[in-house]
């Protein structure tokens, strides 16, 4: 945590002229040298004292300190105890706020992080009632609190996976915020988002007359075109009506994308030129255009698709969210400090790069179901050897990994309902166990997982990848990001050679950045 003081005031209160000079001396020497080394970390502390996350951002209207110092002391020796009177009165404040005392709102404000705080005070802005500690938010004393664009921008530019979530949130929570970009800065939202995306294939002149007005006619000897927004027009349509009526079709693209990639987000395999193309027409379904019998049944009023119609697994528009200013709480979406969870089959998610690197997938949302009958292959061949019970109960334990590689399966029961065998998912797994290096190791601890069963695998190919997925450790997940955590022992230099280990990053498709990590969960 960075500690910022925007003023400080000092009063001495000697009993004789003589001692306030020397004090006096003693406090510009401290000032000058020790007091900014001494404050370092006294924050930080503080937050840890009360078990708070050292990432909260803690804003305080004032602090009053009270030191008692004798006319000899030297500026170092002042400058440890105005250290230690600012952690104790942090640590005073942090209880207050915690306990909800009255009054301790209007002292100070205490938020899960700097993302939390940027959040609130875009609610308090579409509002009209900017909070309090808005100026705060510069990053330097001095500065004007930022333009609602340049925070958001920014966002984008910072952590993109992120961005898209905490927007997505906004719509839903505050949908007033969105006039507060004007049509060149929506414009200006719209391109950064985009930008972001893989650049796919350009749209067809074909694809472009069917955005516009409707699925286009077929020419003569191809096929008809299908919209493949046509599944997700629903809910555009309940965010567009939930938008401030005045904005136009310009300003409200930035936020029906975000919208969009949440519950979505294998739409980016479209390409950022045709989604970017799909969005900007208002987002009605066309005169007869087919919706998939969930969406049939109508939307919810708050927006979102109703119950079983693809969603995200991570509480994206359908998460609790705060109707206004609040000051003291935040969202469960927006907490970036999620708790681990045990998985067994940690490895599922290092098919992840060769997926990318050997471009498997097909273009378009297409790539959505696949993914999902991928990973529930994978898992029956490793769990192979397990007794049908014990396989049975160990697919279930792993549906948030499994939710993490297909978030838009909308899981149920499928995980028993499914077959091992699947006509498209097979070859293309084969394809990647082709990949695995042959001289993998067993990960230490998966043999936990067989217990004192033999590992009776139907071939070599099937006892790598049994290698390769089975691998306990430990999940993060928020909505924008995974981290799986290894224990060192885990680490395997031939798939360290083979680059297998590799931070994925953010991945679109997913919509999440994906991490690897070796060590203890913190």
């Amino acid at each position: 945590m960075t500690l910022q003081i925007a003023r400080l005031s000092t009063r001495i209160r000697p009993p004789d002229p003589d001692t306030g000079a020397a004090v006096a001396g003693h406090v510009r020497q401290a000032l000058a040298g020790p007091l900014p080394s001494a404050l370092e970390g006294a924050a930080a502390r503080a937050l840890a004292r009360v078990g708070a996350d050292p990432d909260s951002f803690l804003v305080v209207r004032r602090l009053d300190l009270r030191l008692q110092a004798r006319s000899g002391i030297d500026g170092a020796d002042l400058a440890q105890g105005w250290a230690a009177a600012l952690e104790e009165a942090l640590v005073r404040l942090l209880h207050r706020l915690q306990e909800g005392a009255p009054g301790a709102i209007a002292e100070g404000v205490q938020l899960a992080d700097r993302w939390a705080a940027e959040r609130l005070y875009l609610v308090g802005l579409a509002a009209g009632e900017p909070p309090w500690w808005a100026h705060h938010l510069a990053h330097a004393a001095g500065q004007a609190a930022p333009t609602p664009a340049e925070l958001i921008l920014g966002w984008v530019a910072q952590q993109p996976a992120r961005a898209i979530c905490e927007l997505a949130q906004l719509t839903h929570s505050c949908p007033a915020s969105a006039a507060l970009l004007s049509a060149a800065e929506a414009r200006a939202l719209s391109d950064a988002l985009l930008a972001q995306l893989p650049a796919g294939e350009r749209p067809s002149p074909a694809a472009t007359a069917s955005v516009a007005g409707g699925p286009a006619p077929p020419q003569q000897g191809q096929p008809a075109t299908t919209d493949p927004l046509a599944p997700w027009r629903q809910l555009l349509a309940a965010t567009t009506a939930q938008l401030p009526p005045q904005l136009t079709t310009e300003q409200r693209a930035p936020w029906l994308l975000v919208r969009l990639l949440t519950q979505a987000p294998t739409l980016t395999r479209l390409g950022r030129e045709r989604l970017g193309a799909l969005l900007h027409p208002p987002c009605q379904p066309p005169p007869g255009a087919p919706l998939t019998p969930q969406l049939a049944t109508g939307a919810s009023p708050g927006g979102e698709p109703p119950r079983g119609a693809p969603t995200s697994a991570a509480p994206t528009a359908a998460a609790a969210v705060p109707s206004a200013v609040n000051d003291g709480q935040t969202s469960p979406l927006a907490d970036p400090h999620p708790e681990p969870a045990a998985t067994w089959v940690g490895g599922l998610l290092l098919l992840i790069r060769p997926l990318i690197r050997l471009d498997l997938l097909p273009a378009g949302p297409a790539a959505g179901p696949l993914l999902g009958d991928l990973a529930l292959c994978a898992l029956h061949r490793v769990f192979s050897p397990l007794p049908a019970a014990e396989r049975a109960a160990a697919l279930e334990r792993e549906r948030p990994l499994l939710t993490l590689f297909a978030p838009e399966r909308e899981w149920g029961g499928a995980i028993r309902q499914l077959t091992p065998q699947d006509p498209a998912a097979d070859p293309l797994l084969d394809q990647l166990v082709a990949q695995i290096p042959p001289e993998i190791a067993e990960a230490p601890a998966s043999r936990q997982l067989y217990g004192r069963h033999p590992l009776a695998f139907a071939s070599e190919p099937e006892r790598r990848l049994a290698r390769l997925v089975a691998r306990p450790g430990h999940l993060l997940l928020s909505a924008w990001s995974a981290e799986l955590i290894w224990p060192l022992s885990a680490i395997d230099l031939a798939l360290r050679r083979a680059g297998w280990d590799q931070d994925p990053g953010w991945v679109p498709w997913l919509g999440r950045v994906i991490r690897f990590r070796f060590g203890e969960p913190a």
